[in-house]
């Protein structure tokens, strides 16, 4: 049977069209004063959360007070940041007002009104900086039972804690503190800032009797302290988090490694002392903060910083244009005897002469004034420039006693295995076992 043979009362064949059909949605009604009272607070609150925020700021206004707190209530318990939202729309007075007739378990909410004013004074001050508000004041968890308030802006946020003044906190540091916690994390709550917003300072993380702060550094944004930051000299900033070293903590910076003795002690190892430990001297560790710059008395600037451990004592030195220099014992021990850098040794410049080895370890090095080889003894002694070449030339041996100085300032006298030297103004004389020049 052709099914096309029949047809409707239009003439259209039957079953050779879709029938359609029309689903009419009748609008929500709008929620009124009138139906908000005849809910219960649970429904009422459930129902107000779901209007627009200044619709509900204007209804929970509207209604009496005996009854818009329970609905207070009841929204706080349910949802804290749309609530303050509502009540950051909803005019000072009227908010205040509902707030002070809250049950004592939702005290917090009793700060919002100075929080949203002091909040907005800070933004308008920090607008620059900031941007325009991004969203409404969201509470934020704080130590028990108090809240942090903050007011999301265009390039961070303003935070706002009873215990401290609002503080502007800009990205990318905003986003480093919210992924730590925020204000119930673990770097506590806002309590300053630098005005350009590089360095955020917190009051979490009370480690070591220090400020702690956050700082955007060309690597990102780390956590350190503020001693850290005012080691004396120019270490530039973080690029790590600061770690556990042994009983102590570490940091790199730009510039220098920052140790911790763990009792707020702070040593600094400058970026060319740590390049050169990185050559198999990992296991070395700095036993004292870096010594102040000095200048020798051949006009290089430097300075020296001591290494362990114990048992392996090193101290490294740096001076201007040179590269690093690593003393062992004894040949510091002879060095210091000399003078060290501030001495007529000056600042080491590394092994170049190969006469009177000490060992293996303690090859003779050159300094800007003269060497340090091993004695007759075998002990490390130190020998000016002219008097070790006199020697040399001479093959008088090593040196059997430290350099002397005679009647003026700048003569000298030195006794060798195989006789002596000797420096009177300008001339050097050689002289041989017997005693007479050479």
């Amino acid at each position: 049977m052709d099914p096309h043979q029949f047809v409707d009362a239009q003439g259209m064949p039957i079953g050779d069209h879709t029938t359609q059909v029309n689903h009419h949605v009748l609008p929500r009604q709008p929620l009124t004063r009138a139906h908000l009272t005849d809910l219960d607070p649970v429904a009422a609150a459930r129902r107000l959360l779901r209007e627009d925020v200044d619709e509900a700021a204007v209804l929970l206004a509207s209604i009496a007070p005996d009854e818009a707190v329970p609905l207070l209530q009841r929204l706080l318990a349910t949802d804290e940041a749309r609530t303050v939202a509502v009540l950051c729309s909803m005019h000072r007075g009227k908010a205040a007002a509902l707030i002070r007739r809250l049950r004592a378990d939702t005290e917090w909410i009793g700060d919002l009104p100075d929080a949203v004013t002091e909040i907005r004074a800070a933004h308008a001050t920090a607008r620059a900086l900031l941007g325009d508000e991004s969203g409404p004041v969201e509470p934020h968890p704080a130590p028990p039972p108090l809240r942090a308030f903050r007011l999301p802006c265009a390039r961070g946020a303003v935070y706002w804690h009873r215990s401290a003044r609002p503080v502007a906190v800009p990205e990318p540091i905003d986003g480093y503190y919210l992924a730590a916690g925020g204000p119930g994390g673990r770097l506590g709550l806002p309590v300053g800032a630098a005005a350009d917003g590089s360095l955020v300072t917190f009051d979490g993380l009370e480690v070591e009797g220090d400020d702690w702060v956050v700082v955007e550094s060309p690597a990102g944004v780390f956590t350190t302290t503020v001693s850290r930051l005012e080691v004396p000299g120019m270490w530039g900033a973080p690029v790590t988090e600061i770690v556990t070293r042994g009983d102590g903590t570490l940091q790199r910076f730009e510039y220098a490694d920052i140790h911790s003795d763990g009792a707020g002690g702070h040593i600094a190892v400058d970026e060319t002392v740590r390049a050169f430990l990185g050559r198999g001297g990992a296991h070395r560790r700095p036993v004292g903060p870096a010594a102040p710059p000095v200048r020798s008395a051949y006009g290089q600037r430097g300075f020296w910083q001591d290494f362990g451990p114990p048992d392996d004592p090193v101290t490294v030195y740096v001076a201007d244009g040179l590269r690093p220099i690593e003393l062992g014992q004894p040949m510091q021990e002879a060095y210091v005897r000399a003078g060290g850098p501030e001495g007529w040794l000056g600042f080491p410049r590394g092994r170049s002469y190969t006469r009177w080895v000490i060992d293996k370890r303690h090859d003779p090095f050159q300094y800007e004034g003269g060497v340090i080889v091993a004695g007759a003894d075998g002990e490390p002694t130190a020998v000016p420039t002219d008097l070790y070449r006199a020697a040399v030339s001479a093959d008088l041996g090593p040196p059997v006693g430290e350099v002397q100085r005679l009647g003026a300032a700048d003569d000298l006298a030195q006794f060798f295995a195989g006789g002596a030297v000797t420096v009177r103004g300008s001339r050097t004389q050689t002289w041989v076992e017997r005693g007479s020049p050479a």
